[in-house]
């Protein structure tokens, strides 16, 4: 696959994830948490295409109750489309 079929949104959730290791859903809003919805959009696009998968971690909140939150990783072929994007945008591009 080649970057050039990628959406501006999807190039950011891929370049954000390959620069942080885990990435949760609320760190790719990129300061527009109206857009959570658009944005697990986007990352079930990117599961679909299998670029990312996603793992579950727990957390302890308040009253010692247990959730889970979703984190997301990139397969093999998302860490090269993804090495490509960190080049273009490190070297000659910004967002």
């Amino acid at each position: 696959m080649r970057t050039n079929y990628l959406k501006k949104a999807s190039k950011r959730i891929l370049y954000t994830i390959r620069k942080k290791t885990n990435v949760d859903s609320k760190d790719m809003c990129f300061g527009q948490l109206d857009n959570i919805r658009g944005i697990q959009a986007t990352l079930e696009n990117l599961k679909k295409k299998g670029l990312i998968f996603q793992d579950l971690e727990p957390l302890r909140g308040k009253e010692n109750k247990v959730s889970v939150r979703a984190i997301y990783w990139l397969t093999p072929e998302g860490i090269k489309i993804a090495d490509k994007i960190v080049k273009e945008i490190d070297e000659y591009k910004r967002w």
